[in-house]
């Protein structure tokens, strides 16, 4: 699951969420995407965040918006 939330008018949150499945492949996948399709903003990443709960766990993103 990807949701994108607007923070502000300047500030994006990109949340990967895994809610079942291989946590390997999960990595892999956010790696991934981090590393190509948002490889053009790795200045703008403000934060990277890991939240851990019993029934998903998420990496979040902060992007600052040009």
């Amino acid at each position: 699951l990807v949701r994108i939330l607007k923070i502000d008018d300047s500030q994006v949150c990109v949340e990967f969420t895994k809610m079942s499945g291989d946590q390997f492949r999960f990595h892999e996948f956010f790696n991934d995407f981090r590393n190509t399709s948002l490889a053009c903003m790795n200045d703008a990443i403000l934060l990277e965040s890991v939240y851990i709960n019993e029934y998903s766990f998420s990496k979040i993103i902060i992007i600052q918006q040009m």
